[in-house]
């Protein structure tokens, strides 16, 4: 009683091309879910967004006319995180109009509604070509200030 092994054998052409049909359909599913995943289509879950915004003056930050923040309004969804960028040759803050801060009247004409949370890029500040970086994760509308020049104020609409 032998056996003979059998030589194994490839197998036909057509299964050759239904697996790589089956293969190649899997490999797309897989790429266009990773896909929607990273770019936050499904709620909960990618990336964090961005967002930028700006501090200048033009040579002199005296008045609003020529230092200020730009844009004066932003409107972002939440989990976004803004930048702001400093193009001036004098250094300023961002700071939120929150009773946290303390700001006056001059600075804050609006101050934030209870329940948003605080920011502040800090009592030093940040100079030309630095940064300062929030994600804003609650909808509202945060105003903010600059505590170097009261005239310095903005707003972020979070939807």
């Amino acid at each position: 009683m032998s056996t003979t092994p059998t030589p194994q054998t490839s197998p036909p052409a057509k299964s050759r091309k239904t697996m790589y049909a089956v293969l190649g359909v899997v490999i797309i599913i897989i790429v266009v879910v990773a896909g929607l995943y990273a770019g936050g289509y499904f709620p909960g879950t990618g990336m964090t967004a961005t967002a930028s915004a700006k501090a200048y003056d033009t040579g002199s930050c005296t008045s609003a006319s020529n230092c200020d923040f730009t844009p004066a309004t932003l409107s972002v969804s939440t989990n976004t995180k803004v930048t702001w960028t400093s193009n001036s040759t004098t250094v300023h803050t961002v700071t939120a109009c929150s009773t946290t801060n303390s700001p006056t009247s001059a600075e804050c004409p609006t101050m934030n509604a209870s329940g948003l949370s605080s920011f502040d890029s800090g009592a030093s500040g940040f100079g030309s070509g630095q940064s300062f970086s929030y994600t804003f994760t609650t909808a509202g509308t945060y105003y903010y200030y600059c505590r170097f020049h009261n005239w310095m104020h903005a707003q972020v609409n979070v939807s």
